[in-house]
């Protein structure tokens, strides 16, 4: 069978209409209920670094730790006997509002309002920038001239199908910087005819994401740099600086504030057995030794960022294949520039990976895919977008559905990390949420079980965790209602070609 007996199975050329109207509203307030529902409810390392920031620039009005850092642990610098928080301090900057509203209130002990810190900030910001994204992206691949039914497919899956559906429920920098890749795509697409408002809207974002994702950073410039002709990128070039400068300008203050140099890094001065990729780099002798360690370790970086079950971003993720897979049953089409850009953004951000030698790559432990190519997801949304606006509902749809099991078992059971691990949890227990599991185990006063919440351990993840939650079958029914009531789920009407 060849490529072009295959393309002619899977692109479908049926058209298919709304009956009646999507209400976009509905859509964005789903993706917002979604992200309420499956907050995470446990206070861990890679959450606390941004709860102690925020606590201490809402309580406080400073950046060190010492005073609210109510649990000690190795994310974190230790600059001059102080503490501070050693990763890029956006989210702890934007949460911090919600930090003193806690205060206010007057939540107590510390530790309870690190959570509430936690659990509001996950629904106000992560639920409000997850509603956006579903009108963006639904605009994005209309605008594409992808049907309205596609596009909502591609748009919820390639949101709560992908890992950015785990990270979207904790408090995190990835999800932020997900966003701002958004916007920046957003604001190129749609605004063909380009405003001098536009594109220092574009540098806004990218000095943000020096703030939240440094590596979204880089892949939106090579977007935008391949998407401009030479002529076109001169002219939008100074405006898009003139964006980037706040985003700058307030890292470096930062970094001189706590570590006495705007260009000064936290990772520097990691404390607690933490290591840096310099750390990692200097125990060769030569950089020949470095290369020969780099080309040595490349196949299982490749392997375990693409295909490997427990960071394997296309096996985590199947609807990121769609982009892919459109692009090479259409390889005898010219390739647009928008592609073109997205394409290169992808492999530059991919490329970044077989740098981070000495299994750096994977991140911190807990976690559900290569959390630091996360950014790379609405590229290949717009990959998707743009070369399989045609795909067949016989691919999208099982495609789409595997995705999001897939992630939902990553929200609930990502103590396993892995692959569809632990997928009877959901006969035996029934699916439920954090929010749910926190107030059942505090209304049954199980104390053991509470306190080993706040860790990662992989023994909590199998029947015994099951056979200790309830089972929340009763609140998916009302979810399902509530899509329902408010028309969420469109009625669809296949029309035939004559």
């Amino acid at each position: 069978m060849n490529l072009n007996h295959l393309a002619s199975m899977i692109l479908d050329v049926k058209s298919y209409k709304l009956v009646p109207k999507i209400y976009l509203p509905s859509l964005c307030l789903t993706a917002f209920i979604l992200v309420a529902f499956f907050v995470d409810c446990s206070l861990e390392l890679a959450s606390e670094r941004y709860i102690f920031l925020a606590r201490a620039i809402g309580e406080r009005g400073e950046f060190m730790l010492d005073f609210v850092m109510t649990q000690p642990q190795g994310d974190m610098a230790l600059y001059k006997g102080h503490y501070y928080c050693a990763a890029w301090p956006g989210m702890g900057i934007i949460m911090s509002p919600v930090a003193y509203l806690v205060n206010l209130a007057g939540i107590a002990p510390a530790r309870t309002r690190d959570l509430a810190t936690m659990v509001f900030s996950v629904i106000a910001i992560n639920g409000t920038i997850s509603a956006i994204m579903v009108f963006l992206w639904f605009s994005i691949l209309t605008k594409l001239g992808m049907d309205r039914v596609r596009s909502i497919i591609l748009t919820f899956s390639g949101m709560f199908g992908t890992h950015y559906f785990f990270y979207s429920a904790r408090v995190g920098e990835h999800p932020f910087g997900f966003f701002l890749v958004s916007v920046i795509i957003y604001s190129i697409v749609i605004h063909k005819k380009r405003r001098f408002r536009d594109d220092v809207l574009v540098g806004l974002c990218m000095g943000a994401l020096y703030l939240f994702n440094q590596f979204g950073m880089g892949a939106s410039f090579w977007f935008i740099v391949i998407n401009s002709t030479a002529r076109t990128f001169f002219k939008r070039i100074f405006p898009v600086l003139l964006g980037v400068i706040p985003g700058l300008a307030m890292t470096m203050f930062y970094q001189k504030i706590c570590f006495g140099g705007p260009f000064e890094s936290g990772y520097a001065h990691l404390l607690l057995g933490g290591f840096t990729l310099s750390d990692v780099y200097a125990a060769f002798d030569t950089k020949f030794e470095l290369v020969a360690a780099m080309i040595k370790e490349a196949p299982s970086i490749l392997w375990g960022v693409t295909f490997s079950s427990t960071r394997g971003n296309f096996l985590l993720c199947p609807i990121l294949l769609i982009g892919p897979l459109g692009l090479l049953l259409k390889r005898d089409q010219k390739l647009s520039r928008l592609a073109l850009a997205a394409s290169f953004s992808v492999l530059a951000l991919y490329g970044v990976m077989f740098l981070l030698i000495g299994n750096i790559w994977t991140g911190a432990p807990g976690g559900w895919g290569t959390r630091y190519l996360l950014c790379s997801v609405p590229f290949f949304i717009l990959l998707a977008g743009e070369w399989a606006k045609d795909i067949s509902f016989k691919i999208l749809v099982p495609t789409a559905l595997v995705s999001c099991l897939i992630s939902w078992i990553g929200v609930q059971y990502s103590y396993s990390e892995g692959l569809l691990h632990h997928i009877e949890l959901f006969f035996i227990g029934g699916p439920t949420s954090g929010p749910i599991r926190f107030l059942w185990l505090h209304w049954k006063d199980i104390d053991e079980v509470t306190s080993r919440l706040t860790q990662v351990d992989p023994n909590l993840s199998g029947y015994y965790w099951a056979l200790t939650h309830p089972s929340a079958f009763s609140f998916y029914a009302v979810l399902i209602l509530l899509v329902s009531v408010i028309n969420i789920v469109p009625m669809v009407e296949r029309r035939k070609n004559h």
